[in-house]
């Protein structure tokens, strides 16, 4: 008869109710990936926009960071893999003290494993001078929607 290991199994039937954060998952610490899409741009302040354009880009997952490489732009932190889609999400507020302007931003993006479709929004909301209290001088919305990879599986 073979020896059973009670600690593994123990581990084991304990993952199933451990958060997700802390369960390893196969996650790559480094991803590159080519998407295109379309990108719709939607602003309220100071002016009522909306429009459409293609884009190509490099996406770049490294750490759990999930970062716009072709603008220079994070719009994921702490990401995980979530029922075969690459789950990530930013808050961020900061303090331009050249513009005497606070910028709030609020991000979601999900890249799907076995497609690569790619879907994130990035909501941007601009208030003067110091802090979230002031006056809003600008908001405003970055919607992409589109795939990676030609559509094969990312990893």
């Amino acid at each position: 008869m073979k020896k059973c290991n009670w600690g593994i199994l123990v581990i084991t039937l304990l993952g199933y109710s451990l958060p997700r954060e802390l369960m390893a998952d196969d996650l790559p610490n480094y991803l590159s990936l080519r998407c295109e899409g379309t990108l719709t741009t939607k602003t309220n302040l100071p002016r009522p926009e909306l429009y459409d354009e293609r884009f190509n880009l490099i996406l770049q997952l490294r750490d759990r960071v999930l970062t716009n490489v072709t603008e220079n732009l994070v719009i994921g932190r702490e990401c995980i893999l979530n029922s075969g889609d690459v789950d990530c999400e930013l808050d961020a507020t900061r303090y331009y003290e050249e513009f005497n302007s606070t910028m709030v931003q609020h991000a979601i993006a999900f890249v799907t494993r076995k497609t690569g479709e790619f879907f994130a929004l990035l909501q941007t909301v601009h208030f003067d001078g110091q802090g979230v209290h002031g006056e809003v001088i600008f908001k405003g919305s970055l919607g992409w929607r589109g795939v990676c990879g030609k559509g094969d599986p990312i990893f």
